[in-house]
């Protein structure tokens, strides 16, 4: 499927003319095999400029993983993806996540 393959390997450009050619994020949501959570692979990849994308394209940063309820922000925690994190802080309105993130972010960077 073409929007798993430009979400697994961060092609932007090649999102860019699926929604230029008239594609949707709700039809974007329904073509990625996961559920729609790609943003949530975006984050497990280490993505930032493909989740500014999806996000300035209309993506929720608020949707969460129905197995273990996390949004994109507190999985950039547990990723350890601190620029990631610091970026969808402000977007995410969860106060709990929220603060889970702000914790996170108030560490010490960790030795990669």
């Amino acid at each position: 499927m073409e929007v798993d393959e430009y979400i697994a390997s961060g092609n932007i450009e090649g999102l860019k003319k699926l929604f230029d050619e008239g594609m949707t994020m709700l039809e974007l949501e329904i073509n990625f095999s996961n559920e729609g959570l790609f943003l949530h692979d975006a984050v497990e990849r280490g993505n930032l400029k493909l989740i500014q994308f999806l996000i300035e394209k209309g993506a929720d940063p608020n949707v969460r993983d129905e197995v273990d309820h996390t949004c994109p922000l507190e999985a950039a925690v547990d990723h350890d993806q601190r620029e990631i994190a610091k970026y969808l802080l402000d977007k995410t309105e969860a106060p709990e996540s929220r603060q889970y993130a702000e914790e996170y972010l108030a560490e010490e960077p960790t030795e990669k």
